[in-house]
């Protein structure tokens, strides 16, 4: 127990202090005053999921910084990523299903903001990702930015059923755009009002025009990890009943240590400084204790599915917090429970985890908790298991 209570200790108090040091990463950059001064530095580049209001600047490594809106710059770029100030229209209804407008029409909303260049030159794409987290693209037609019009939204039925429709203008706009490449058609007619969709329009329209972008911006794509993981357990198991005290209920069993080993797979969501990921583990572990004249002897392969937010330190260290639920099936359950005529029947446990750790470099080690319904399903018995886990992992080469 010393040893969870240390590990578990030690990062909780790492992973509270990083994110004071975790948000700054200045790279490279420039900027482009409102007076068109373009001027070298370093910009805190968060690889933002939506387009940044405004921006932290610093002409030298160990100078000041200084913050920057709207109302000072004209663009900047940082990390492969171009911003333009814009005026925009964008479409300002909501996604949420039970809040979807029944209007066909788009409800513009006018805006002024950093929007992201995709691919720049005769035809441009533009991307702006609202603090609503809504996705607008933008077509460059005589320097002012055109939006894609796009909205999803409801249609009653006669007999009082909902619909979920989409107005699709974008392929209207885009046929007429890029007009002079006939052969694109299909194409548009096949196209969504996704990211790596719409850049790879526009890919195929350089290629059928002969022309070359002049830039080509950074189109975010999952990347996929996979590992090994060695660590140990140590289970408690308790019985509780509604129909009062018994003597199953009042045992007291120590907990059980065991080996834990099995295999993950990590899927790194893009943007965001690859913060967040989707973590699923396949975990083989077991737990063996006894009282009196009950004995239990069980062995799980469990499956997490696990939601992880990184701090990233620096390029090698990462500290994260991990929760999401976990579902075992028993592939040992041996018991003996012979004063009472009850048997135990749940094969499946369900848990929930929650849990903090650290990378570095390809080496990570977490500390994790985990309580669940045990194996026990009866009403007159019931079981509850709660697990602490030290774990370390090793990961393979990303794809």
């Amino acid at each position: 127990m010393k040893v969870f209570s240390s590990v578990l200790s030690a990062l909780f108090v790492v992973v509270l202090y990083v994110p004071s040091i975790a948000q700054k990463d200045y790279k490279p950059a420039y900027i482009v005053t409102s007076v068109n001064d373009t001027i070298d530095g370093y910009i805190n580049y968060q690889n933002w999921k939506r387009n940044p209001r405004k921006i932290r600047f610093k002409k030298a490594e160990n100078s000041k910084a200084q913050a920057y809106g709207i109302d000072q710059l004209l663009a900047f770029e940082v990390g492969g990523d171009v911003y333009q100030k814009y005026i925009i229209n964008t479409e300002a209804s909501s996604l949420a299903i039970d809040y979807l407008d029944t209007k066909k029409e788009p409800l513009l909303r006018k805006d002024t903001g950093f929007v992201r260049a995709i691919l720049l030159g005769e035809k441009s794409l533009y991307e702006y990702i609202d603090r609503g987290d809504k996705t607008n693209f933008y077509i460059e037609e005589a320097d002012t930015l055109t939006l894609l019009g796009y909205k999803k939204y409801r249609e009653e039925g006669p007999m009082g059923e909902n619909f979920i429709k989409e107005n699709n203008s974008y392929k209207g706009q885009l046929a007429y755009y890029f007009r002079d490449c006939f052969d694109l058609q299909p194409k548009i007619n096949k196209t969504t009002y996704k990211l790596n969709s719409l850049k790879s329009l526009f890919t195929e329209y350089y290629k059928c025009s002969g022309d070359t972008p002049s830039f080509k911006g950074k189109t975010g794509k999952v990347s996929i990890g996979s590992g090994i993981l060695l660590g140990i357990s140590r289970t408690e198991l308790n019985f509780s009943s509604s129909y009062g005290n018994s003597i199953l209920t009042e045992l007291d069993y120590d907990p059980s240590t065991n080996i834990a080993i099995g295999c993950f797979v990590n899927f790194v969501l893009p943007r965001a400084n690859k913060k967040w990921s989707i973590v699923n583990e396949l975990l083989y572990h077991s737990f063996a204790m006894q009282e009196e004249n009950t004995s239990f002897d069980f062995a799980y392969l469990k499956l997490n599915n696990l939601l992880r937010y990184s701090y990233p330190v620096n390029e090698n260290l990462r500290f994260h917090i991990n929760a999401g639920i976990s579902n075992g099936i028993a592939i040992k359950s041996d018991y003996d429970i012979a004063p009472f005529s009850t048997p135990l029947q749940r094969k499946h446990e369900q848990s929930y985890v929650f849990g903090i750790g650290t990378k570095y470099k390809n080496w990570s080690i977490d500390a994790r908790y985990e309580r669940g319904n045990g194996m026990s399903e009866a009403v007159i018995y019931k079981s509850e298991v709660s697990r602490l886990y030290c774990i370390i992992g090793y990961q393979l080469e990303k794809k």
